[in-house]
């Protein structure tokens, strides 16, 4: 399976973290508005049961005591209020409304009066396990409503209760009535719908979005790594430019600071390949402590050259003309020091110095030395037999093998890796000697 694209991978994230916003905030809202329908049942329930209790006289409903006194005129009268509470609020699909009274046991309750004229009607005296309504045994401190519905074979239920208060303003009983949860489950149930929608209208408006970031993110990145390809190839004029994005601007800066850097040792590489061969080149930057240029001994060979009759020509010649042939001459003889490993430390006018052996020493320097002087003898030969700016120069070799002293040399503002030493001295004397 291929791998997506940078754009397409940060679209998809974009996407994600919308969706996953999205998600939280509908599940949030869509508890909150259903917990906020199930407290609003709650506050009716209540609100209702407080109402109807204020209806029943706690005197008349203590004197209820035994399940004969269901035959007199006082438990008919109030089981008559507790049906008229029951069509008053139809339209609420009330179930039952009854009252309770408490015993000597904590949640074994009689039931005193029913309204309830079904098979589930419970007579004056009967038994009732209230364990499980916890809300129900704190109606004797008013009204109140159960936390949680409650489920039956009749379905979903809520209850709210309120106490019944004698003459001293004294709990006697509480009434409770019986609410179905439907119409709470079908707000639910639409709420949970509409949020549902919402989410998925939301994810579809969050495409484009995610698209574009994709593209706003993504598009900086990959010129940045293009720029990167093509730095690797060797294109170190490739330059990333500002997209007006902070974080991604520092990464385009830093990436700046480096191919500067970059550059800057392409620079110091090319110009030390002019002056050493590219073997020796690579040998010295691939030292991991680079080279001291504080100063080092070594035991090196020292090639001095001085082109005659040099000055001749240039009294009879143009300056640009006698510049070109210096520099044909100088160019053959640099490429046979560079081919033997040496290191080209001086140019001065028509005087060159070498050194084989610093910064890099090999066990066959003064060899090389010489080989490179004896290619320089027959480069000059070919030179002033077919070369474009033959002018029939010669020249003058020494060379001299001794300890030398190799590092930088001059001011702060101008330095050069020079050498010095009696090596030095010996092989300009032996050059002036050849001279002469």
């Amino acid at each position: 399976m291929p791998s997506l694209s940078l754009q397409n991978r940060v679209a998809l994230a974009c996407f994600a973290m919308i969706a996953a916003a999205t998600g939280v905030i509908a599940l949030v809202t869509t508890r909150r508005a259903q917990q906020e329908a199930v407290d609003a049942l709650r506050q009716r329930l209540a609100g209702y049961a407080a109402t109807a209790a204020l209806l029943v006289d706690g005197d008349q409903h203590a004197t209820l005591q035994a399940p004969e006194d269901m035959k007199g005129d006082t438990y008919r009268r109030i089981r008559t209020t507790l049906r008229s509470v029951m069509g008053a609020l139809s339209s609420d699909k009330i179930r039952d409304v009854y009252t309770m009274v408490r015993t000597d046991k904590p949640n074994l309750w009689l039931c005193v009066v029913d309204a309830d004229e079904s098979a589930d009607f419970m007579p004056l005296g009967e038994e009732y396990d209230v364990s499980a309504y916890p809300q129900m045994k704190e109606a004797f401190n008013g009204p109140t409503a159960d936390l949680e519905a409650t489920r039956d074979k009749f379905g979903i239920w809520y209850s709210g209760y309120a106490p019944i208060l004698n003459s001293r303003r004294e709990p006697v009983a509480i009434l409770g009535l019986d609410a179905p949860a439907d119409s709470v489950v079908e707000l639910q149930n639409a709420i949970a719908m509409r949020a549902g929608m919402m989410v998925l209208a939301a994810l579809f408006v969050a495409i484009l979005p995610s698209v574009l970031a994709g593209r706003f993110l993504a598009r900086p990145l990959a010129r940045l790594a293009e720029a990167t390809r093509r730095v690797g190839k060797g294109d170190l004029e490739t330059k990333v430019e500002k997209t007006g994005t902070e974080e991604i601007d520092q990464l385009g800066e830093a990436f700046n600071e480096m191919l500067a850097g970059l550059q800057r040792m392409k620079f110091i590489r090319s110009t030390f390949d002019r002056y050493v061969s590219k073997e020796v080149a690579e040998r010295i930057l691939s030292l991991p402590g680079g080279v001291r240029l504080e100063g080092e001994r070594f035991g090196a060979t020292v090639l001095f050259l001085n082109l005659k009759p040099f000055p001749r020509l240039v009294e009879k010649t143009s300056p640009e003309h006698a510049l070109g042939v210096m520099n044909a001459y100088l160019r053959v003889m640099g490429e046979a020091i560079l081919a033997n490993e040496g290191t080209l430390s001086t140019f001065l006018g028509d005087n060159l110095m070498a050194v084989f052996g610093a910064p890099v020493t090999h066990h066959d320097d003064a060899f090389r030395a010489v080989i490179a002087a004896v290619t320089m003898q027959r480069a000059v030969t070919e030179l002033n037999l077919h070369g474009e700016a033959a002018a029939g120069l010669e020249f003058a070799i020494g060379i001299a093998t001794g300890t030398v002293v190799a590092g930088t040399i001059g001011p702060d503002q101008r330095m050069e890796y020079g050498i010095i030493g009696d090596a030095v001295n010996q092989a300009s004397a032996l050059e002036g000697i050849a001279k002469a």
